[in-house]
């Protein structure tokens, strides 16, 4: 009788000890840490992926490069070097709750540069309208109403130097004709629409533009000379004067992320508009800040 009690007290021993070992085993079995984030097998994840892709799933196994995941009714693999970030069901269910209450929130864009304008080819002027390639100061906000639509506000400063300019009148007669000085500064306000990739966390963005608008342009006195072998020598200044203009304009918007808040754009532009004044094409470039 004492033998089988002292077999039966070392069998429930060893039991115990064994169903010990066992659970640390377990314990220390179904934690794993991947990219710093702690996971357990069997419990459910949100994890993350590039290009904002996300799974909620179970995870099933892990191994060296791979994690296993119940997700959807399906099994998938996916390698752990592409994850970016694994987290519980209830923070990760509040950050993408968050996430998707801000994906179509309006967002501002703040642009501040410069360009280069240049006249349009086969734009024909008369002397006295005659003008160089000039710069451009420029500012706009661009407000986007989705991912791939959004409205934007220019206000552009463009000067135009005068263009010297002088012909022989009659010939081989000596009788010459010049133009100097006129410059035009101009202030023009256009109201666009922006199509394409607008997202701004994405590294990449880029638009066209389609533009209405008007502005006022100033052109500085020019100065008309006559000289001639027989009649002598002629100046008159024409007096400057305040013209105003309405136009369009078309260009293709490119900006680069260089940090959450600040990117930075080229945009090449075409612009033709009323009056006397010249159509040309400028190419912006300047930095933008965005804002909520």
């Amino acid at each position: 009788m004492k033998i089988k009690s002292a077999i039966f007290i070392i069998a429930c021993a060893l039991f115990l000890f064994t169903g010990t070992a066992g659970a640390q085993q377990d314990s220390t079995v179904k934690k794993y840490i991947i990219n710093k984030d702690t996971v357990e097998i069997g419990t459910y994840y949100i994890i993350y992926l590039p290009d904002y892709k996300s799974y909620l799933g179970k995870i099933t196994a892990v191994n060296n490069k791979t994690i296993l995941v119940y997700s959807d009714g399906e099994l998938m693999t996916i390698d752990k070097m592409d994850i970016v970030k694994i987290e519980d069901v209830k923070t990760g269910l509040f950050e993408l709750s968050n996430r998707s209450k801000n994906q179509y929130k309006n967002k501002l864009f703040w642009s501040f540069g410069a360009g280069y304008a240049f006249r349009a080819k086969g734009n024909n002027s008369s002397s006295y309208d005659s003008y160089e390639n000039g710069f451009n100061f420029h500012t706009n906000l661009l407000v986007t109403l989705s991912n791939n639509f959004g409205i934007r506000t220019d206000l552009d400063y463009i000067h135009f130097p005068g263009k010297d300019y002088s012909y022989n009148n009659y010939g081989g007669s000596g009788y010459i004709i010049s133009y100097t000085g006129g410059s035009a500064n101009t202030f023009l306000i256009k109201f666009n629409l922006a199509l394409g990739s607008l997202h701004h966390k994405e590294p990449v963005n880029f638009c066209a533009l389609l533009g209405l608008g008007t502005g006022a342009y100033f052109r500085t006195g020019r100065t008309s000379t006559d000289n001639s072998i027989i009649y002598g020598y002629s100046s008159y200044t024409y007096s400057g004067q305040t013209d105003f203009t309405i136009g369009a304009s078309a260009g293709f918007n490119v900006s680069f992320r260089l940090s959450d808040k600040l990117r930075f754009y080229v945009e090449p532009q075409a612009n033709a508009w009323s009056g006397n004044y010249p159509n040309f094409y400028i190419i912006k470039t300047g930095i933008t800040l965005l804002g909520n």
